[in-house]
């Protein structure tokens, strides 16, 4: 019998250009209520598009957002 583990890692540790699924969004309710405003929230598919020094350009449904490495590091995420 084979087990799958599934990995949960910050998004700024996350591979480029493949799905990834948003287990959990860290920090204060403030930073929750942002990211869920720009729809990142568990369960939410996003991909990562670009990185410059911990900074990302995510995919998240059919929008581009940026994200300060400070706050990418807030969400949790696994791959697809």
């Amino acid at each position: 019998m084979s087990s799958h583990v599934n990995v949960q890692i910050p998004l700024p540790l996350a591979p480029r250009n493949q799905k990834l699924q948003v287990v959990n969004v860290t920090g204060r309710t403030e930073t929750v209520k942002k990211l869920s405003s720009m729809g990142i929230m568990p369960n939410t598919m996003v991909e990562i598009l670009q990185s410059a020094d911990g900074n990302l350009i995510i995919g998240v449904g059919n929008s581009r957002i940026a994200i300060a490495s400070s706050l990418a590091q807030k969400i949790i995420v696994q791959p697809n």
